[in-house]
């Protein structure tokens, strides 16, 4: 009889992988009503609206005055992007500006779509593999 395990470095990230889950649900949920972001001035990732949004200014330029964590109202502009498929979004936008020619990108992504992720990696504990399993069975297979 084979006997089944789950090593605990597997079991450590899949606990890891359930509290990022949880702690992205609530943060998803709370973008709906207002935005986070982290920036560094000319580059920022944050919530909004349910979505992961990065945006990046080439230039002398700013995105947002400070750095740091920011937060505040609704910017649909970020959100007022091509249609996509499945909600995945990337725009560029190139204009003339008193320092000369800029460029703006924006990235968006689903909210669900990382959540998915990590749904899948911490469901992967569940899946216990025999304790005389070979770790890597392609090489160890013979023909």
């Amino acid at each position: 009889m084979r006997r089944l395990i789950r090593t605990r470095r597997l079991s450590i990230a899949a606990i890891e992988a359930c509290a990022l889950f949880v702690l992205l649900s609530f943060a998803g949920i709370r973008s709906f009503w207002t935005w986070d972001a982290l920036s560094t001035g000319s580059q920022a990732i944050g919530l909004m609206g349910g979505y992961l949004v990065y945006t990046q200014a080439s230039g002398k330029g700013v995105i947002y005055s400070e750095s740091g964590h920011l937060s505040g109202g609704m910017q649909p502009h970020l959100l007022d992007m091509p249609k996509s498929f499945l909600g995945f979004a990337a725009k560029t936008n190139v204009f003339s500006s008193p320092f000369g020619i800029e460029k703006d990108f924006a990235l968006r992504v689903p909210l669900w779509f990382p959540l998915l992720l990590l749904l899948v990696y911490s469901g992967r504990w569940l899946i216990a593999r025999p304790a005389n399993a070979p770790a890597f069975q392609v090489v160890a297979k013979q023909p």
